[in-house]
Parts: structure tokens; sequence; C-alpha cells
């Protein structure tokens, strides 16, 4: 496989993570009741859906055609899905908790495709997309912490 092609491949495994995230995100802003944190999920989404466009036209710069659907979004689609279920039952808590376990699955894709000898720029742009991740990752945790208060 030519470097060209990993490089891609690499990107694209990580453009589908942002997919999946947008669309969890979406999902979960439509059962959350908390106006607060349904326009948290919202930006969620718009930065997601930001940075797949981002990744798709770094792959497309590569002269290589962007997939979807297929490879890693596989294991975090399982993790969004698994919400759907989850919201009848535990109201935005549980939602929060579901959002925050894909952010874990996210942030451990972005690592590991960092740890893949990229070139500095496209090391730089995950490096960039992970930051916003894991912010909200923490600000997701804060969310959790709020919503256990509550109910002790």
């Amino acid at each position: 496989m030519s470097n060209t092609k990993r490089i891609a491949g690499i990107l694209n495994d990580v453009m589908q993570i942002c997919d999946a995230s947008k669309r969890g995100y979406e999902n979960a802003a439509e059962h959350v009741r908390d106006v607060a944190l349904r326009e948290f999920f919202l930006e969620q989404m718009q930065l997601r859906e930001g940075f797949e466009r981002v990744l798709s036209r770094q792959i497309i710069a590569l002269n290589v055609v962007p997939t979807h659907g297929i490879g890693v979004l596989s294991a975090l689609h399982r993790v969004w899905l698994d919400m759907r279920s989850e919201f009848q039952v535990g109201g935005d808590g549980a939602i929060v908790e579901e959002c925050l376990r894909g952010e874990e699955v996210a942030l451990k894709h972005y690592v590991d495709a960092m740890a893949m000898n990229l070139h500095s720029g496209y090391h730089n742009l995950l490096i960039g997309q992970y930051k916003h991740i894991k912010q909200a990752h923490d600000k997701l945790r804060a969310y959790r912490t709020q919503f256990l208060q509550v109910m002790v």
C-alpha cells in the first residue's frame, strides 16, 4: 500500500468517527429535555460536521475518494445506537452518559490515528480536532456530575 493510500485510510477512519459522532449528537439533541444540553449537543453536531468536511477535503486532496459507512464507523455506530434504548429509561442523565461513552471511543480512535507517524500537517489537524473533542468530553463529564448531584 502506498503511503498516500495509508494516510487517506487513516484520515477516512477518523472522518467516519466524526460522522458517527455527528449523528449521535443529532439523536441526543432530539431526545434531551434540558435546553442548555440540547444546545451543547447541536453545537457538537455542527463541529463534527465541520471536522468531517475538513477531513474529506484532505482525503480528496490526496486523490482518494472518501468512503462512508464502513470500517471503524461500525464500532462507534454501535455505541451511538445503544443510546436509543437508554434514552427511554434514564432521561437526560442516561443521554449524557451515552454521549460520554461515544466520546471516549472517538478519543481513542484519534489517539491511535495520531500515533501513525503522519506528516506534521495531518498530525496537527488531528491534534486540533482531538482537543475540541477532549473539551466536549470534559464538559460531558461535568454534565454527568451535575445530573448525579440532582439524583442524590
